[in-house]
């Protein structure tokens, strides 16, 4: 029975990790044909290359000797809803950091009483941008793709609302370039959506 489970455990791994029984063991250090005999049940690896498997495909080794997975799906499904969320408080953070630098200089040119600049607010405006940016960065590091798409919007609406404020106010139609720079920002992300998906 164990030597059952074993197998097909190790078979529905290697399968859903789109690998050959020959890359399998090539990975392991061992012949295509020991692994066909642990996926037949013909016979069953050592503790030592159970332990390596276990390794290729990054679960516990409990995991191949179990049949239920319920409680390792669960695990994982936590894991990972943890891991989206830390990496979304870690972009916020960056953003607030921003926010925060920016708030502090304009707090400090309105009371300041060297006419450093003329409109000190201005200042929270960039702050749009920038805070973007920061954002954009993360969610390139954490592969985050609607939070690329966002950050990319905003640093270009940001940006055009920062000009129009500080040179240009007497000409709204600025914002017009906004409409096709969007368009282009939202194909660009469908086309990279289906190239993965071909692949």
């Amino acid at each position: 029975m164990l030597k059952e489970t074993i197998a097909k455990n190790i078979v529905n791994l290697r399968k859903s990790a789109g690998l050959t029984q020959a890359q399998l063991a090539d990975s392991l250090n061992y012949s295509d044909k020991a692994v066909s005999k642990w996926e037949r049940g013909d016979s069953l690896p050592d503790v030592v290359v159970l332990k390596e498997i276990a390794d290729v495909f990054e679960v516990p080794v409990d995991y191949l000797l179990k049949e239920d997975h319920s409680e390792f799906i669960e695990q994982n499904i936590l894991f990972e809803k943890n891991k989206r969320r830390n990496h979304l408080i870690i972009s916020m953070l960056a953003v607030s950091v921003v926010w925060f630098l920016c708030t502090f200089i304009f707090v400090a040119f309105s009371y300041a009483e060297l006419e450093v600049m003329d409109n000190p607010w201005i200042v929270l405006i960039y702050a749009i941008p920038l805070s973007a940016i920061a954002f954009l960065v993360f969610s390139i590091l954490y592969k985050q793709k609607l939070g690329i798409l966002i950050s990319v919007s905003l640093i270009m609406w940001g940006l055009v609302l920062a000009v129009f404020l500080t040179w240009f106010t007497e000409y709204p139609l600025l914002f017009l370039i906004c409409v096709p720079g969007q368009l282009l920002i939202y194909l660009g992300s469908q086309i990279k959506k289906s190239e993965k998906s071909d692949s």
